[in-house]
């Protein structure tokens, strides 16, 4: 085995590996931040626009600083997981036609 210099632009195994795991453990993390926000936007928004409109009706106009929200929003729940999933499902078929090529 030849004598390498320090400095040398020759990465050992070890940190081959690990350069590899991170970049493998970064695309989940951002397909998980993806899901994150899109999850919480379609919540609120679903919460806000559709909740009123769909059973169980309130009887009263309901905040979201109220726990009946966050029980009762069945719509925003379901809404935001589909679309969260379909978010998080795009940003990890990216990262793996990125990773193809």
């Amino acid at each position: 085995m030849p004598f390498r210099y320090r400095g040398s632009r020759r990465e050992s195994a070890v940190a081959q590996l690990f350069s590899l795991g991170a970049i493998e453990l970064m695309k989940y993390i951002s397909a998980f931040i993806s899901f994150a926000f899109v999850f919480a936007g379609v919540f609120f928004l679903a919460g806000w626009f559709l909740m009123p409109h769909l059973p169980p009706v309130p009887d009263h106009s309901i905040s979201m600083f109220e726990g009946e929200y966050w029980i009762d929003n069945w719509i925003g729940y379901l809404l935001g997981t589909v679309l969260g999933g379909l978010s998080a499902r795009s940003v990890l078929k990216k990262a793996a036609k990125k990773g193809g090529e």
